[in-house]
């Protein structure tokens, strides 16, 4: 997913955080800023 990379995208990620922890709490959301990057062991 993305964003903080276009003026029109949200450019806050918590929003998202907060319904996913709500509606999947087995989910785990990973927040990246640009540039960074997440491998899945």
């Amino acid at each position: 997913m993305h964003y903080k990379t276009f003026p029109i995208l949200e450019q806050d990620a918590n929003r998202f955080v907060d319904l996913a922890k709500k509606e999947t709490p087995e989910v785990k959301v990973v927040v990246l800023e640009p540039g960074q990057e997440y491998v899945l062991e």
